[in-house]
């Protein structure tokens, strides 16, 4: 596998951990948090801002309201002790964002930038009030003055403003320092949040895996408890209490099983026997076939029964078994030399399709058994003349052991059902048979990690290529190519 694949399959890898993280509970609820308190944030940011506006304007009021009572209450009502009272105030303390004109009682400018008088927009004495507007001085530099006009009482007019756009900077950074710290708060907490969230989702996943080990007949298997003792420990304990029930459940009707078996395997044993004896006793041709046939059902029995056994013995793991990597088109192949004289027998072409280099990870007791039940099931609906295919291929990780007739197939909507043990389609009722096999398979495909399935099978003419034309069905035991098992003869 070359580097670039490497990376690849890291990358999909990482993506789907990410995906699942994103669809979690946990993280959706620590998402929609997240965002509540960052609406909330962008939300008091806003506020915030419209409320130090309103604060600084009325603070900026409060100051050229005391510029102007200071100057009543020490008498200054002319040009001339406004602007000397001007001159020392700057001389003492200059600042930059403070603007005065003071016009004279001929409307000449006594004091401050006669630019300022496109602010006050009038010069006689009825002119006053409070001026809020954008300036532009003569040098070029922009200022949002908010300021009041006021009339002295030799005729001049004096306009007291300050440039509140500094300081409107110097504050209006705080909302933003806030939103930002509370920001960064917010991705503390979503990272934390998203920790926490991916230690429960490892943990779930452990949960999980523990679970498909079970399935897969690891009865052994048990969910780890740690000591936090939170819901998802006390959720595990509940796991391990349930496998357990079930573990005790399972002995106990195994074990009932295994008795009715042994119970049921000797009288119909001795009764076959007798019924071998008795037809030999008996002269009376009519009496021999009556007792054949009453062996024969006898048989019957004792196939129904071992087959319960088998499917029961399958489904819980309790079988003997060898995993190791096989030969598909071995198997297949071994198979098929097996069933060709029955084939023929039947009119039949039975071929063997297989891709070189096929492997396939399993027991080959069981997976011939497996295929056995499928192929007979094919010999026994195709229709007469007919090709039978054994196939196998590959499709990504999974590897598909399949056969294919041209019968009549199964519906669609009928096919989950036939997975059902003693389940029958109506149409095939007159054929010989119990309604174990296809079950018996399932129970082998799950064993192996995999599944049974099923889809059309179209074929063109008479030749053995899915194609167009006569439909028939496709029997397919898809199954892992690396399963998670070691190889080894094991009774679990």
């Amino acid at each position: 596998m070359s580097s670039d694949e490497v990376a690849a399959g890291q990358a999909r890898t990482f993506a789907q951990t990410i995906r699942s993280l994103c669809e979690t509970s946990y993280f959706r609820q620590a998402s929609s948090i997240a965002f509540i308190f960052l609406l909330v944030t962008l939300m008091t940011t806003i506020w915030s801002r419209s409320l130090i506006e309103n604060v600084l304007y009325n603070h900026v009021r409060e100051m050229v309201l005391s510029d102007i009572r200071a100057q009543h209450a020490l008498g200054m009502d002319s040009a001339a002790q406004v602007r000397s009272a001007l001159y020392t105030r700057d001389y003492l303390e200059y600042r930059t964002e403070r603007k005065v004109l003071l016009l004279g009682p001929y409307q000449r400018v006594e004091y401050g930038d006669p630019a300022l008088l496109s602010v006050i927009g009038c010069l006689d004495m009825g002119c006053h009030g409070w001026r809020h507007v954008e300036w532009t001085d003569a040098e070029g530099n922009h200022a949002e003055l908010l300021g009041l006009v006021v009339p002295l009482a030799d005729g001049s007019v004096y306009f007291s403003s300050y440039d509140i756009q500094p300081m409107m900077e110097r504050v209006g950074i705080l909302p933003l320092t806030a939103g930002a710290s509370l920001f960064i708060v917010l991705l503390f907490s979503t990272g934390i949040s998203v920790a926490f969230g991916a230690d429960s989702l490892k943990r779930v996943d452990t949960i999980r895996s523990v679970l498909r080990r079970y399935v897969a007949g690891d009865s052994a298997v048990r969910t780890p408890v740690g000591q936090r003792r939170d819901e998802i420990d006390r959720l595990g304990e509940n796991i391990n209490q349930a496998l357990a029930r079930i573990n005790r459940m399972m002995e106990e009707v195994k074990s009932a099983s295994s008795h009715i078996a042994h119970e049921l395997g000797t009288p119909l044993t001795r009764l076959q026997n007798r019924l071998s004896s008795a037809a030999e006793l008996t002269g009376d041709v009519a009496v021999q076939q009556e007792i054949a046939l009453a062996a024969e059902e006898a048989e019957r029995i004792q196939k129904l029964s071992r087959a319960i056994l088998r499917i029961g013995e399958i489904e819980s793991g309790r079988c003997l078994r060898q995993f190791e990597y096989l030969d598909a088109g071995g198997v297949l192949t071994e198979l098929a030399d097996y069933y060709r004289p029955l084939a023929e027998l039947r009119g039949n072409m039975l071929t063997v399709t297989v891709p070189p280099g096929s492997k396939v990870y399993g027991d080959r007791a069981l997976l011939m058994q497996a295929m056995s039940n499928l192929l007979d099931n094919a010999l026994k609906y195709a229709a007469p003349g007919t090709p039978v295919m054994m196939f196998v291929r590959t499709i990504g990780d999974q590897i598909e052991l399949g056969v294919a007739d041209r019968g009549p197939g199964i519906p669609p909507d009928q096919r989950e059902s036939t997975l059902l043990r003693f389940s029958r389609l109506r149409q095939t009722s007159s054929v010989p048979g119990y309604g174990l096999g296809l079950a018996l398979v399932q129970a082998i495909a799950k064993l192996h990690g995999g599944e049974l399935a099923f889809a059309d099978n179209e074929y063109t003419g008479s030749g053995n290529t899915p194609g167009a034309g006569d439909v028939g069905i496709q029997v397919l035991l898809r199954l892992k190519r690396h399963h998670v098992l070691q190889g080894r003869a094991e009774i679990a």
